[in-house]
């Protein structure tokens, strides 16, 4: 909980709410404002997909003005590259100059 509890801290976090006030998507940036964003964590409640959700959540995203005019990422993604394909999102163009370090 305590790494939720900071990425969370350390993001801007957008999420959608159905009326009574229960949480059904979230997505958050992390991102300088200046020289990178990356939209990552987007996740929509399994019990309110195909509803347009997803598209809502991402189409908000891209308008925040902490992320204009930055350079944006979006990794991880297994099955949502049409719907980042909507928004500008293409292949890395030279993943060989990309490198990563797991833990």
């Amino acid at each position: 909980m305590e790494a939720v509890r900071q990425s969370v801290e350390g993001s801007i976090t957008l999420g959608c709410y159905a009326p009574d006030g229960t949480q059904v998507a979230v997505c958050r940036w992390v991102t300088d404002t200046a020289t990178f964003g990356w939209l990552c964590d987007v996740f929509v409640d399994r019990n309110c997909r195909g509803q347009g959700l997803g598209k809502f959540l991402v189409s908000s995203a891209m308008a925040h003005p902490a992320v204009q005019d930055v350079p944006l990422l979006v990794r991880g993604t297994r099955d949502a590259q049409g719907l980042y394909g909507r928004f500008g999102f293409v292949s890395i163009s030279e993943p060989g100059r990309w490198m990563e370090r797991r833990t």
